[in-house]
């Protein structure tokens, strides 16, 4: 099962975006197909099954009943025959990967089409974001105002770790160009987080 993209630090400021609000949870994908529905779940590093153990093994079963029949029948009536979709999962007390035991949500991020790829975020907005995604703070470009309101937390609707921008102009490998953006203040504190551990302040940021 494919991993989440990885989504980059640099900022393109030539390119429409919509900025999302980046929550603080942990990534989870979750593979579907016409014969099986929802049938594989995973973090980013392991494969997941419902009731284990394991706080992330959480998100199967909100996942498939939440997601299971809208998602399944959206992507029957478009004839997908493989999809995969990659959520957030999160309580009120997440951060940095920890999770509190607490009520957990999952929220829909993005849905990767075999042989196709990522849609494009104004396809995923008009097809699937009925379904629940994280917030649309702003459409335009990642100006320099742009960027300072973000890193000062000043964009209206902004919770606390950033935005996530995402465009419907491809790269050069076809797939819609992706950045992301932090607040200082998030930075400060997962500094604090990691103290002297410079490689999972990397990993993390």
């Amino acid at each position: 099962m494919k991993q989440y993209r990885s989504i980059s630090k640099d900022v393109n400021p030539c390119v429409l975006v919509y900025a999302f609000d980046k929550l603080d949870g942990s990534n989870i994908r979750a593979e579907w197909d016409r014969k099986l529905g929802f049938h594989k779940f995973g973090s980013r590093k392991k494969l997941l099954q419902g009731g284990e153990d394991h706080v992330l093994a959480e998100a199967v079963p909100l996942i498939q009943q939440l997601y299971g029949d809208a998602l399944g029948t959206a992507f029957h009536q478009k004839r997908y025959q493989m999809v995969t979709c990659y959520f957030e999962f999160l309580g009120a007390s997440s951060r940095f990967g920890q999770h509190a035991a607490e009520t957990h949500q999952v929220l829909l991020l993005d849905i990767e089409v075999y042989n196709k790829g990522y849609l494009p975020p104004s396809q995923m907005l008009a097809e699937f974001g009925q379904y629940g995604m994280p917030d649309l703070l702003y459409t335009g470009l990642a100006d320099p105002a742009f960027c300072e309101s973000v890193k000062l937390g000043k964009l209206p609707g902004i919770t606390h770790e950033g935005v996530v921008c995402k465009s419907d102009v491809c790269d050069r490998h076809r797939q819609p160009i992706v950045f992301k953006v932090k607040t200082d203040a998030w930075l400060k504190a997962l500094k604090e987080f990691c103290q002297d551990d410079t490689r999972l302040f990397e990993m993390l940021s």
